[in-house]
């Protein structure tokens, strides 16, 4: 069994599975399946979408800012999700948004990415990138910090307030055990959300502003019944421009 856990490897990993009929696969990130290849991937925005609503309501300035990492797995509907949830919070004075792009390999870049956020009066910053130092950096800045895939009370104990992570070893356990038992499903795309807990947010920081663990448990909780439907009309881009029509909700497929 060989398990690959960077979307990076996901194309990779089919070539070899389509190779090694033998071997059983277990592949984050990817999309085509095989009966030696199971593919899972995480709904990360419906995370991110809580933290949107608490980082909307920890800001003085209104003004947030996002770093984004292209390497990251859907990371659009990742940011998309987020900017989702600060409109939960007044549904007619909606924050500003500011976003900078910035590889997650190269501090420098993200150094600056988050110095010319900071210049633009961002006061809480999304970090949704894989780069521990983009969270670090925040924390030698004094500025109020959301992470990615981090453990943020160890490395922003001062200035996180959350994060949303993956937490997919139900999944892995589960074809785990169609494996040893030669349980004969055929594996499918799993697509895990809050209700399955295979994304799960960090618990809010005790700097929280009073009343923030409250108004993002309920939301956390609609998220969880799936009574919030995020990517719901209508939306528009920053242009003004209406992506999704009123009345209308995206599908997984379109999301992705």
């Amino acid at each position: 069994v060989i398990v690959g856990t960077s979307n990076r490897f996901a194309n990779v990993i089919h070539e070899e599975a389509e190779a090694n009929d033998k071997v059983y696969f277990i592949s984050f990130g990817g999309e085509r399946t095989r009966s030696n290849l199971a593919v899972f991937q995480g709904e990360m925005y419906k995370g991110s979408y809580v933290c949107g609503l608490a980082a909307a309501f920890n800001s003085d300035s209104n003004i947030l800012g996002v770093v984004a990492d292209p390497s990251v797995m859907s990371v659009y509907n990742i940011v998309d999700g987020y900017i989702q949830g600060t409109k939960e919070l007044n549904d007619k004075t909606h924050p500003d948004i500011r976003l900078n792009w910035a590889w997650g390999f190269e501090d420098e870049e993200n150094k600056n990415a988050i110095d010319d956020l900071v210049a633009q009066g961002c006061d809480v910053i999304f970090t949704a990138t894989y780069s521990k130092y983009a969270v670090e950096y925040c924390e030698q800045l004094g500025v109020k910090v959301i992470g990615l895939a981090h453990n943020m009370p160890e490395l922003a104990p001062n200035t996180y307030l959350s994060g949303c992570y993956y937490y997919l070893s139900i999944f892995l356990i589960d074809q785990l055990r169609n494996v040893r038992y030669a349980m004969g499903k055929i594996p499918t795309v799993y697509m895990g959300g809050v209700r399955e807990k295979a994304v799960r947010i960090i618990d809010f920081s005790e700097t929280c502003r009073e009343g923030t663990v409250e108004i993002c448990d309920v939301l956390y909780q609609l998220a969880f019944e799936e009574k919030t439907l995020i990517f719901t009309g209508e939306v528009k881009d920053t242009e003004g421009v209406v992506k999704i029509e009123k009345g209308a909700t995206l599908t997984s497929d379109e999301i992705i």
